[in-house]
């Protein structure tokens, strides 16, 4: 198992140079940041889901027996089926939930990285600034971002939202009793890459260079390649055959096919994916999986 201080020295400087090469690159267009970003996402973000399984590998049985994959499988399913039809009902609302859930899940781990309870003033000011940093610092960015989603709104708007959220997180760190010096160097470079790199290459630099390597980190090393390549390709293939499907019928202009593959195909893995962390963190453990901390898997 990866060891943290060490992973958690280093990411502030992958969020550092992610920044600098996007600031040094200039203007680019949002065709070109999706064929950077959709395959980083895709190979370094999206495998993280495949802690979902190790999770409940290690607590549902004792409650299902042997049917625990069966019953996951569905209940994980179910949740994907209710986002896309949420998306399709209401995406005014399915947006303002993906995004509240997006506030404490990726709050309520970087929290408990950097030792904090994670209390509400925690996963705020830790979750707030990935989603209101890139809205107030570039907001002209982030309207063509969602022009592109089929989600309008003016630079104005934006940027009120996304000062709006940084005032609130600096609300809720000053509740907090310290400021651990991992999170000050953490929050610090991400501000840094929010206001040089656009939107989608921030947001990708956050994803998949703090939040997936924290989750992974915690996988067994046995089958942690295998599974999480999987887990890779078939959320993958259940994003983007539809949308080039769709690209390719002249439904949909390929660049607004790849930023909806990004932005409502993570909306939809988001929620069963928040929702198996936040319950089975709390369900009690059934089975000890071996892990190279125990001893049990060499490295």
């Amino acid at each position: 198992m990866i060891a943290l201080a060490p992973l958690q020295a280093a990411l502030p400087w992958c969020l550092l140079a992610w920044a600098l090469a996007w600031g040094l690159a200039g203007p680019v267009g949002l065709g070109m940041q999706l064929g950077i970003c959709l395959p980083v996402v895709a190979a370094l973000g999206l495998p993280h889901g495949a802690t979902d399984w190790w999770l409940a590998a290690d607590r549902l049985p004792r409650r299902l027996g042997k049917l625990w994959p069966v019953c996951f499988g569905a209940a994980y399913l179910i949740g994907c089926l209710a986002a896309v039809a949420m998306i399709v009902a209401a995406p005014a609302f399915a947006l303002v939930a993906f995004i509240a859930g997006s506030v404490w899940h990726f709050g309520a781990h970087d929290a408990r990285a950097h030792g904090l309870v994670p209390t509400p003033a925690a996963w705020l000011c830790c979750g707030l600034p990935v989603i209101a940093a890139p809205l107030a610092f570039r907001p002209s960015d982030t309207s063509l971002l969602l022009q592109a989603m089929g989600v309008a709104a003016t630079p104005a708007q934006i940027a009120m939202a996304g000062g709006t959220g940084l005032l609130l997180a600096a609300a809720a760190a000053a509740r907090l009793p310290a400021w651990p010096a991992t999170l000050r160097a953490e929050m610090a470079a991400l501000l840094l890459l929010c206001a040089v790199a656009p939107p989608l290459p921030a947001f990708t630099a956050y994803f998949c260079l703090l939040h997936a390597p924290r989750q992974l980190r915690d996988l067994p090393v046995r089958g942690r390649a295998a599974l999480a390549l999987i887990a890779s390709a078939v959320a993958c293939a259940l994003i983007a055959v539809p949308l080039a499907l769709a690209a390719r019928a002249g439904r949909m202009a390929p660049t607004q096919a790849g930023a909806q593959a990004v932005f409502w195909g993570l909306a939809v893995l988001t929620l069963p994916h928040t929702l198996c962390g936040w319950l089975l963190e709390a369900a009690p453990i059934s089975s000890t999986l071996p892990t190279q901390a125990s001893g049990g898997i060499p490295a």
